[in-house]
């Protein structure tokens, strides 16, 4: 959410309220524009935590060494690419896999 805050801030966030509301996290601090993305991943962290899922790749067994291969896995996926908010290529996926490590 950090890459697609700036595309829709107002959708996102509604879902901030929406998760923080899930998470039991009070919805008291409002997040600018700058912030709004960082926001919403501290609020789906704390949702995780509730609900004990496992928090990044690492937690599900993947290392940085996993990244090629999960960028190299990803970019034929055309129908989930077409569907993101901002263009998508091997760079942005590289950044995103190392940031949810």
């Amino acid at each position: 959410f950090r890459w697609t805050a700036g595309t829709n801030p107002a959708r996102h966030r509604r879902v901030l309220q929406l998760v923080r509301r899930a998470a039991g996290v009070p919805d008291s601090a409002a997040a600018d524009d700058a912030r709004l993305g960082e926001a919403l991943a501290e609020a789906l962290r704390a949702l995780m935590r509730r609900l004990r899922v496992p928090n990044g790749l690492r937690a599900l067994g993947y290392a940085p060494a996993d990244v090629p291969a999960l960028v190299a896995a990803t970019l034929p996926q055309h129908r989930v690419l077409k569907l993101a908010p901002a263009p998508v290529d091997g760079a942005v996926l590289t950044k995103l896999f190392n940031e949810s490590m």
